[in-house]
């Protein structure tokens, strides 16, 4: 009996580690529900026809979702487990982390902030990493992508991810190299603004018309209603991002 009991309390504390871990890269609880959709019916392409049209792409919940496996699986294996798991269950230390929340706008600005303050975290700090990289590739999506680069199109990464755990995502699936021409994220290039704010789009169209001076236009797409609106307000063209089927057709892929 005791051993259940523990057995449960275990299950419980290690839900409030992955719950932290998260750090709001795909809404933690969110994420963990892979969505289902039909797989979306993509004709032959037509080349070039899309010459010189910029398609800028969200990653988490567009591109990937979180794999609560793979979660599961990294924190098993996290040495020192229960000393991660007294340390972000203190008040004190949740206070912290919503104050770095107003303070850095990427994951990896939050953790180096954390890791200030809590030295102790340290040692977690590629567990962190790990964590938020356990993804699942959206393979429809993948296929609009292809798709899209076989008609002319030059394809970009518009990303609250920061380029840390981007370079380390691109260890784990070195396809995006491919897929896309280069990846705008929450870092130096952005200037450290992530998306909704304005700026992160500023900075992104004066990045693809310096890289790409003949670009005609820039589309975005994403899943939050809020970059949306933000991307119309900069004047980009946006697509709100629901499944790769109704993607396909809004991008007239079928």
């Amino acid at each position: 009996m005791c051993k259940k009991i523990i057995s449960k309390i275990n299950t419980y504390l290690l839900m409030l580690v992955i719950c932290f871990i998260g750090l709001n890269v795909v809404h933690t609880l969110q994420a963990f529900h892979i969505k289902k959709h039909k797989k979306p019916v993509i004709v032959l392409s037509k080349k070039n026809i899309r010459t010189n049209q910029v398609y800028a792409f969200d990653l988490h919940e567009v591109l990937f979702i979180l794999s609560q496996k793979g979660v599961l699986n990294v924190l098993s294996h996290t040495k020192g487990k229960l000393k991660l798991i007294w340390l972000v269950s203190s008040p004190t230390f949740w206070g912290s982390y919503h104050e770095t929340r107003h303070l850095a706008d990427s994951v990896e600005g939050r953790i180096m902030l954390l890791t200030q303050k809590y030295p102790e975290l340290l040692r977690y700090r590629q567990t962190f990493f790990d964590v938020c990289n356990q993804q699942i590739i959206n393979n429809d999506v993948v296929a609009i992508i292809e798709r899209l680069k076989q008609e002319g199109a030059i394809l970009v990464v518009a990303s609250n991810i920061g380029e840390y755990t981007y370079k380390e995502l691109t260890k784990k699936y070195p396809e995006l190299n491919k897929l896309f021409d280069f990846a705008f994220t929450s870092g130096a290039l952005s200037h450290y603004t992530k998306k909704p704010d304005s700026r992160f789009f500023k900075y992104l169209t004066v990045e693809i018309k310096k890289r790409f001076p003949s670009a005609k236009s820039i589309t975005f797409i994403d899943d939050k209603e809020k970059n949306i609106k933000s991307a119309q307000y900069t004047g980009l063209h946006a697509i709100l991002f629901e499944s790769a089927e109704e993607l396909a057709h809004l991008l007239d892929l079928n």
